[in-house]
């Protein structure tokens, strides 16, 4: 057993009132390794990605740090943990009470039981409680989409959204690219799809430092005209930005242009509550992408990055199907052998 004196949190002299680093993004990754437990995926699962869960905590991690207008060697402020997570992570700490729960309500876990056990016996005890009551498959992956992937995704979809049961329905890729298709899918949708867009960066404007690499963008597209939509980044840096207009208030949310009957440009754009204008952009022919953000009074992109288009994927979710109904007394999170009632 670990005392909590070990734990580095109590070992910490600070003082000036900053969220540390190292420390933040430890809870980060197990926060993320633990998101797709509404869909019967244990952190276990997550833990087996190894570099791809590093790369979604490291995408996550960079936003807060971007988040900051002055950086801040040691830490981040709670200004800018309340920026980022207000939009772009709002449900990452949920996951966090699939890791308490047995803890509180498995009674094989208290310290009398653990006394007359062995290492071994104790360990096994530790994961039996861990084990998840309810397990699903896992989605297939796809060329974009992968368990990392869409733990991002559930720091900040609506939570009823079955992640579970995602399935990849259309991918292109290079030469093949073919957004004619994927418009068709868009614009008679019955479910909520996701549109996923990957690349390499060839140009950017942004305030942080993350200005090369691999880049990864998307859009959300509710099935309910009283939802709202959202544009957003995965990959380097993990941000999200809402439509400050439903669904059904929005004209023309998806713009496309075609060249004799063949979509050349699907463009996507959207305006934030705080008056931001957000625009998605891919070029059939060229093979470009642009995700830009242009806040409200400027001439100039805050944000632009231009990439070049390698895959793209739709992904849908069967209309009408939500996640798992949880029972209120967090119950869910433990086997049903080992609740303590009453």
């Amino acid at each position: 057993m670990i005392s909590v004196s070990q734990l580095p949190s109590s070992q910490s002299r600070s003082f000036d009132r900053l969220i540390p680093k190292d420390e933040f993004r430890a809870i980060l990754k197990l926060s993320i390794a633990s998101q797709l437990y509404l869909s019967g995926n244990g952190p276990e699962v997550l833990a087996l990605s190894g570099a791809a869960l590093d790369n979604s905590t490291e995408n996550i991690f960079n936003a807060f740090i971007e988040a900051h207008r002055i950086p801040t060697p040691t830490g981040i402020c709670w200004k800018a943990f309340d920026k980022v997570n207000k939009t772009s992570t709002p449900h990452i700490f949920l996951a966090l009470i699939r890791l308490i729960a047995p803890f509180v309500l498995d009674k094989g876990l208290s310290p009398e039981q653990f006394q007359t056990l062995t290492r071994a016996e104790a360990l096994s005890e530790v994961r039996k409680a861990f084990a998840v009551s309810v397990e699903y498959a896992a989605p297939k992956p796809g060329s974009i989409l992968n368990l990392s992937i869409l733990a991002q995704l559930a720091t900040f979809l609506p939570v009823q959204l079955p992640l579970e049961i995602a399935s990849v329905l259309v991918t292109k890729k290079g030469n093949d690219l073919d957004l004619l298709a994927i418009e068709r899918s868009i614009c008679s949708r019955s479910q909520p799809l996701l549109l996923l867009a990957s690349g390499y960066l060839k140009e950017t404007i942004s305030t942080g430092a993350h200005n090369n690499g691999h880049v990864c963008f998307g859009v959300y597209f509710p099935d309910n005209p009283r939802h709202y939509a959202c544009l957003f980044e995965l990959e380097p840096i993990h941000r999200v930005f809402w439509s400050g207009l439903a669904n059904e208030q929005q004209a023309e949310f998806l713009h496309v242009t075609s060249d004799d009957g063949n979509a050349s440009v699907v463009k996507a754009e959207i305006r934030t509550p705080d008056g931001e204008l957000i625009r998605f952009i891919l070029e059939e022919g060229l093979g470009n992408g642009l995700f830009s953000v242009q806040e409200t009074g400027q001439d100039n992109a805050a944000i632009l990055r231009a990439f070049n288009l390698e895959v793209v994927e739709l992904i849908g979710f069967p209309s009408g199907v939500t996640t798992l109904d949880l029972p209120m007394d967090s119950t869910f999170y433990v086997r049903e052998d080992i609740v303590i009632n009453g």
